[in-house]
């Protein structure tokens, strides 16, 4: 049994990992760095930071609810803010650029520059509240009570116990939320060309027969997406370690 689940995970990474080498390699063959491609990688990581940033205060506070308060599981509103992630993503791009159209209509880049950020925070929003939650669930309930005992009221627990206990699982929740963020393309589609992002514009230019072009940008955007992970896991090791002894 050890081994036939030892080949499936084999099998599995080979799947999942080799059309990323072949993008490299690709990349690598053509070896080129343009500013427009750096210029379109950066421009989406900062959407995608501000979008979690936005995210993550709305998940870490409905997150904590769901986590110590069962009961808040199965009222609506847990539903209603799930919506976003079970529909198709498609829709929820032409239900925003409906909404929001005189924001293009104005053909300021800022506003649609705004409109993908709105974009991204409504795609990701989901994920940031149940990811939040499971770093909540990993702190000790036993913690707190203690707190709690000795005076601390339920503010100054949060902030003084709760939170940096579930700081690894909250960090690690950032990297998804953006991870989701930026990779985004189905809901950023309506919004080109205001302005383009790395998924939008990987589609573009290939669609343009711009394939070189679709190659680096996909190449220089995984990679730093790559980059971006090994990071937050580096940081969220590093905390778990220094953490870990007051988890019970």
């Amino acid at each position: 049994m050890r081994t036939a689940a030892t080949l499936a995970a084999t099998v599995a990474a080979v799947l999942l990992l080799l059309p990323l080498f072949v993008l490299g390699v690709s990349w690598m063959l053509q070896a080129t760095v343009s500013t427009a491609v750096l210029a379109i990688v950066l421009r989406t990581a900062v959407a995608a930071a501000v979008a979690t940033a936005i995210d993550m205060m709305f998940g870490i506070a409905v997150g904590y609810r769901l986590s110590r308060d069962p009961g808040f599981r199965r009222r609506p509103l847990r539903v209603l803010l799930q919506i976003p992630g079970h529909v198709p993503q498609a829709a929820v791009g032409l239900a925003l650029v409906m909404a929001c159209g005189g924001m293009l209509g104005s053909g300021s880049s800022w506003a649609g520059y705004a409109l993908v950020i709105v974009a991204m925070v409504f795609v990701s929003l989901p994920v940031a509240v149940e990811e939040s939650r499971r770093g909540f669930d990993a702190v000790d309930l036993h913690l707190e009570r203690v707190s709690r005992t000795l005076g601390a009221g339920a503010g100054k627990t949060f902030r003084q116990v709760t939170l940096p206990l579930a700081a690894d699982g909250l960090l690690g929740a950032a990297a998804v939320v953006f991870a989701r963020a930026f990779g985004e393309f189905a809901a950023l589609a309506f919004v080109v060309p205001f302005p383009l992002t790395v998924g939008t514009g990987i589609y573009q230019w290939f669609s343009q027969g711009m394939t070189e072009k679709a190659v680096e940008l996909a190449a220089i955007g995984a990679m730093f997406s790559l980059l971006s992970w090994v990071l937050v896991a580096g940081i969220r090791l590093w905390v778990g370690r220094r953490l870990g002894r007051f988890r019970g």
